[in-house]
C-alpha cells in the first residue's frame, strides 16, 4: 500500500491550508458541518472507486473505452472477454482495435491468436503480424504472446497459423532485435522461442544451437525442464533426458533457494518426467528389434 499509494500520502497536505483556514476562521458548528460533509464526499468517492476497481470485468470495458488508443487497455479487455467464453465478441473487439492501431505488433499478434481459435486467422492480418515482427519491438511483457503463438500453431484447434508462420515471426524478432547482448532478458527469450519453432518445424540442429545459447543467458531450471519436454516430442529423448538428469541433480543439491527455488519445478514432476522419457527410449530400442528380427536375412 505505501509503495502503490505513496502519491496519495504526498496530496494529502494538499488539503492542510484549507483545514488550518476552516479551523482560524469558522466556528465549532460550522467546522463540524463542513468536516461531516467532506469526510461524507470523501466516502462516497472512495466507494465509487473501488465498486469499479473491485469488478475487474467492468473495469476493464470502462479503461478500454476511455482509452480507445491504448493498445492495453484493449488487449486486456479482449482477453478478459476471451476469458469469459465470449471469443466472438473478443474477436470482434480486437478487428476493430486493429483498425485503429494497425502499426502495433503485440495488438496484432493478440488479434491473430484469437482469430485462430474462433474460425481461422485472416491470411492479411497474419501477413501484417509477419512485417511488424521485422521491426517489433521485442519486450520481455511479450514472453506470454510468444508461448501462446508456439503452443497454438501446430494445434488442429488453431486455423490459419502454423509452425511455419510462428517460425518467421520469431525469426524476424530475433534477427531485428536490438539485444544482442547474452546478459539481456530478451536476448534469451528471442533464443528460446526461435529455437522451440526450429524443432517444431524439424530444424533440429539450429534449433538445439538457439536453446543452448538461451540456456547460456539465463540458465533457470524451469526454462531447461521446457526445453527438454520440446526436445522429447521431438523425438530427442537422449538431449531431453540429459537436460532432466541435470535438473533433478540441482534440486536434489539444496542449493536452489529464494526466488529460484519457487520457481523450479517440483521434483517428483520431474522424476515422472524423466520415467517416462526413459521409457520412450526402452520402447524405441524394443521397436527396433522388432523391425530387425522381421526384416530380410
Amino acid at each position: 500500500m505505501k509503495f502503490d499509494h505513496r502519491v496519495y500520502i504526498g496530496s494529502a497536505f494538499l488539503y492542510l491550508p484549507i483545514i488550518l483556514w476552516t479551523s482560524d476562521n469558522l466556528g465549532p458548528f460550522f467546522r463540524a458541518v463542513l468536516g461531516t460533509a467532506f469526510i461524507a464526499l470523501m466516502a462516497g468517492l472512495t466507494f465509487s472507486a473501488s465498486s469499479l476497481w473491485g469488478d475487474y470485468q467492468k473495469l476493464t470495458m470502462v479503461w478500454a473505452a476511455q482509452k480507445p488508443d491504448s493498445v492495453r487497455s484493449q488487449t486486456e479487455a479482449a482477453q478478459m472477454l476471451f476469458a469469459k467464453g465470449q471469443v466472438l465478441e473478443s474477436r470482434e473487439f480486437l478487428d476493430k482495435a486493429a483498425e485503429r492501431i494497425p502499426g502495433d505488433f503485440r495488438l496484432r499478434l493478440t488479434q491473430v491468436l484469437v482469430q485462430c481459435m474462433s474460425g481461422g486467422a485472416s491470411p492479411e492480418d497474419l501477413m501484417a503480424v509477419k512485417t511488424l515482427s521485422e521491426s517489433g519491438p521485442y519486450r520481455h511483457t511479450d514472453f506470454h504472446l510468444l508461448s501462446s503463438l508456439l503452443t497454438s500453431a501446430p494445434k488442429d484447434d488453431c486455423e490459419g497459423v502454423s509452425s511455419q508462420d510462428a517460425l518467421v515471426v520469431t525469426g524476424n524478432l530475433l534477427n531485428n532485435s536490438a539485444y544482442t547482448s547474452p546478459n539481456a532478458l530478451a536476448y534469451a527469450h528471442l533464443h528460446y522461442y526461435h529455437g522451440l519453432a526450429l524443432l517444431q518445424v524439424g530444424e533440429r540442429e539450429e534449433g538445439l544451437v538457439m536453446l543452448d545459447k538461451a540456456l547460456e543467458s539465463r540458465s533457470s531450471l524451469h526454462m531447461r525442464m521446457n526445453i527438454a519436454a520440446y526436445k522429447a516430442s521431438a523425438g530427442l529423448f537422449k538431449q531431453a533426458l540429459e537436460d532432466a538428469q541435470f535438473v533433478k541433480e540441482r534440486l536434489r543439491s539444496g542449493e536452489i533457494t529464494g526466488r529460484a527455488a519457487v520457481e523450479s519445478p517440483p521434483l517428483e514432476e520431474v522424476e515422472h518426467f524423466i520415467q517416462v522419457v526413459e521409457d520412450d527410449i526402452a520402447g524405441n530400442k524394443q521397436s527396433s528389434r522388432q523391425k530387425a528380427s522381421f526384416g530380410p536375412h
